[in-house]
């Protein structure tokens, strides 16, 4: 085993930025608190799901959607073995994390797409509001709080996997999230590729610069 490098900074400045975005919107969306932010940390969450999809073609070895689209046999073996002490290691997602991967990635955009839409009568509406009718705007409001219904299960899925790997299995997910490393065999480590951090970074500041400036030009502001 070798102790190398699996998450670039780019990933990990993605997921803890993105984490802290989703408790703000779920605090400031259940309680009115701060929500007049609310639409703007959401064009946020919009602006890092944009680089995570770029960042899952061009980026480091392990942040590429390749490398965790499994086919359904592979994720339905690794399942079965779900149960068992010893975690099979990993660079990067395994077959179940990149299933809950792509699903929360969906669920975040359409969240983020019917955001832009909806308004709440009384402090903000969503950039694109102006563009739909009213009852075309109730809709999309709808669908906005139903998809978080359906969403929230996966984050708290994801939570309690990460807590089972950690305790059952005394596999640790969050450190290497932190720190970057982690351990595998020698093998599989000398085949990972990273990207540079400053590439994705920049990149990240980009999509914000670009959906930002979009949005209040669609806006009219």
């Amino acid at each position: 085993m070798a102790k190398v490098k699996v998450w670039d900074l780019p990933i990990r400045l993605f997921h803890w930025i993105l984490v802290a975005c989703f408790a703000f919107l779920f605090l400031s969306g259940e309680t009115g608190y701060l929500f007049d932010w609310h639409p703007v940390i959401g064009i946020a969450v919009l602006a890092l799901l944009l680089f995570r999809i770029i960042w899952g073609f061009v980026g480091s070895t392990t942040a590429r959607f390749s490398n965790f689209l499994y086919s359904p046999a592979r994720i339905i073996a690794y399942a079965k073995t779900l149960l068992s002490r010893s975690a099979e290691p990993h660079a990067g997602h395994n077959p179940l994390g990149g299933l809950m991967v792509f699903a929360m990635l969906a669920g975040l955009l359409f969240q983020g797409f019917t955001g832009l839409f909806t308004t709440d009568d009384v402090l903000v509406e969503g950039p694109l509001y102006s563009y739909v009718d009213e009852s075309t705007a109730e809709w999309f409001g709808s669908l906005h709080h139903q998809s978080f219904e359906i969403l929230m299960p996966f984050v708290v899925l994801h939570i309690a996997a990460i807590i089972f790997y950690r305790v059952y299995k005394k596999a640790n997910l969050v450190t290497p999230m932190i720190n970057g490393y982690n351990e595998l065999p020698e093998a599989e480590a000398g085949q990972l590729k990273m990207v540079s951090g400053w590439v994705g970074v920049v990149l990240m500041a980009a999509c914000y610069a670009v959906l930002y400036f979009t949005f209040r030009w669609l806006a009219g502001y």
